[in-house]
C-alpha cells in the first residue's frame, strides 16, 4: 500500500506515545491488550478495561492513516509502460474555430484523465513563436494539466517548425528509458512561417526521429486542413496520424485505442504482396502510395518503413486482372450494375 501524503505518517508516533504516557501514569506495568499471562478471577475484566485504555490510542491511528490518504500499490514497472508525452499545440489563429482549438482541448481532456503515476507530460505551443506552457508534470497532477489546457488561445500566425523543435527538445530531455516517449501534434496543418514547405518539414521530422522519439499527429478542422502534410509528417516520425472531427473519434483515439496511438510494437514494418501469375493477369494496390517501395528496398533495412500500433490492423486493396481474361477485355462485374428493375406494365385492354 502507498499514500498520498507519505509525510503524514510520522504522526504514528503520537498514538504509541501516548498509550505508554498513560499505562506509566496510572502505575500499571506496560502490558498488552491480548496478554493472558495474569490468571484468576476477573481476568476478562482486566481485558476490558485494558483495551478500553487503548482505544484511544488505536482511533489516532486510523485517524492518522485516513489523512495520510491510502490508495492502491500501481502496477509493477513490466506490467505497465511509462508515458513519456510531449503535447505540441497549434494555437494560431487558423484554429480560432469550434472544431479546431476548443475541440483540441476537449480532446486533451480526455487524454488526461487516462494518465496515471509514473506519466510525464509537458506541453508546448506555438503562433508566432513557441513556448513551454507546461513542465513536466506528473500524470497524477490532474488538475495542473487540465488548467494548463484550460489557459490554451488561438491568435497570430504559424511557426510550427520552432513548436515542434521545441517539443523534440523537451522529449529528449526528458526521455524515459524502456518507455513511450512520443510528440503528439496537434494542428490544422497550416505552416507559413520559418521552416513551412512539405520538404524541409519532412527533412526536420526524419532527423528529429532518430533521436528514439516518435510522433503521432492529430488534424483538426476543415476547409485549409494540410492533411497530406499531417500524414507525411506522421510516417516520417515514425508514428501515426488521425483527423479528429468529434468528441467521439477524439474518444476512439486517445481512450479506446491509446495503447495503439502511443506504443508501436513493430517499427519498419514491410509487406510483400505476390500472386499466382497462372491465377492474376495483373494487379495494382489501390492507396499506400506515399509508402511504395522498389522491390530491392526490402532487403535494405536502411530504408524507412511503416510502424504498427498495439490493436492496429493493416488493411491493403488490390486490383486484379484475372489471367483467363482475353486482352482488352473489361473484367466482368460481379454484381450487376442495376440494384432496381422497373417492372414492364402491360397497358390495360
Amino acid at each position: 500500500m502507498s499514500f498520498h501524503h507519505p509525510q503524514l505518517l510520522w504522526l504514528l508516533a503520537l498514538p504509541v506515545l501516548w498509550g505508554f504516557w498513560q499505562w506509566v501514569r496510572r502505575g500499571h506495568p506496560v502490558v498488552l491488550p491480548f496478554d493472558h499471562g495474569q490468571q484468576g478471577d476477573g481476568k476478562w475484566l482486566r481485558f476490558l478495561t485494558n483495551l478500553a485504555g487503548t482505544l484511544p490510542s488505536l482511533l489516532l491511528i486510523v485517524a492518522v492513516l485516513m489523512l495520510a490518504g491510502p490508495r492502491k500499490t500501481a502496477p509493477p514497472q513490466d506490467e505497465r509502460v511509462m508515458n513519456n508525452i510531449l503535447l505540441c499545440v497549434d494555437v494560431s489563429g487558423s484554429m480560432n474555430e469550434p472544431s479546431k482549438l476548443p475541440l483540441v482541448q476537449q480532446s486533451l481532456r480526455m487524454l488526461t484523465e487516462q494518465l496515471g503515476e509514473g506519466d510525464r507530460v509537458t506541453m508546448v505551443v506555438y503562433a508566432g513563436s513557441s513556448g513551454l506552457v507546461l513542465p513536466p508534470t506528473n500524470g497524477e497532477k490532474k488538475a495542473d494539466i487540465l488548467a494548463a489546457i484550460e489557459k490554451l488561445q488561438a491568435g497570430g500566425s504559424t511557426h510550427g517548425s520552432a513548436g515542434i523543435q521545441l517539443a523534440y527538445e523537451q522529449a529528449v530531455a526528458g526521455f524515459i528509458k524502456e518507455g513511450v516517449n512520443r510528440v503528439i501534434l496537434c494542428t490544422d496543418g497550416d505552416f507559413n512561417v520559418g521552416v513551412s514547405s512539405p520538404e524541409e518539414l519532412e527533412k526536420l521530422i526524419s532527423q528529429k526521429a532518430k533521436s528514439g522519439v516518435f510522433l503521432s499527429v492529430l488534424g483538426f478542422g476543415s476547409g485549409n486542413l494540410k492533411d497530406r502534410t499531417m500524414e507525411t509528417l506522421a510516417d516520417k516520425g515514425n508514428g501515426n496520424y488521425a483527423y479528429i472531427d468529434s468528441l467521439s473519434e477524439a474518444r476512439k483515439v486517445l481512450v479506446e485505442q491509446m495503447s495503439g496511438t502511443l506504443v508501436t510494437i513493430a517499427k519498419d514494418v514491410k509487406i510483400q504482396v505476390e500472386f499466382n501469375p497462372a491465377a492474376v493477369r495483373s494487379y495494382r494496390l489501390i492507396g499506400y502510395e506515399n509508402r511504395l517501395l522498389a522491390k530491392e528496398d526490402f532487403n535494405d533495412d536502411t530504408k524507412d518503413a511503416g510502424e504498427i500500433g498495439a490493436g492496429h490492423s493493416v488493411v491493403a486493396l488490390y486490383e486484379v486482372v484475372p489471367a483467363n481474361l482475353p486482352p482488352g477485355a473489361e473484367p466482368r462485374p460481379a454484381v450487376d450494375s442495376l440494384k432496381y428493375q422497373t417492372s414492364i406494365i402491360a397497358p390495360a385492354q
